[in-house]
């Protein structure tokens, strides 16, 4: 189209008498057609929070699969510490026993010594 078409086609335009009021077919095609917008624009905003529902829920999901990693080496070290003070409980039980043992062990009865000087 060149400039001269256009500017024609907007001379022409500008040419027309106004409308009228809009009539009742008019007023119920406009009112649908602004219904039909409302829900497009109600359907492209439920469309991106559910892109940022899915977004965050799998940002959480790899949260807790690290928490959860963090959790298991955790608990690993934690297992390690518990078998090691175990064993040295063992330990010191088995020495407090040999030394109570040592310190109770049964003594050979001597006679009494007579104090030699009477």
């Amino acid at each position: 189209m060149t400039i001269q078409t256009m500017a024609e086609k907007v001379q022409e335009l500008e040419s027309r008498p106004p409308p009228g009021p809009p009539t009742p077919k008019e007023e119920e095609l406009l009112a649908m057609s602004e219904e039909l917008e409302r829900e497009r624009c109600t359907l492209q905003q439920e469309r991106r929070q559910v892109e940022e529902d899915r977004n965050q829920l799998a940002e959480d999901e790899q949260s807790m699969t690290q928490q959860m990693r963090e959790m298991e080496v955790q608990m690993a070290k934690e297992r390690a510490d518990m078998a090691r003070q175990k064993t040295e409980l063992h330990r010191i039980e088995e020495s407090l026993g040999k030394s109570l043992i040592a310190l109770y062990h049964g003594r050979i009865k001597y006679p009494e010594l007579k104090n030699r000087a009477s």
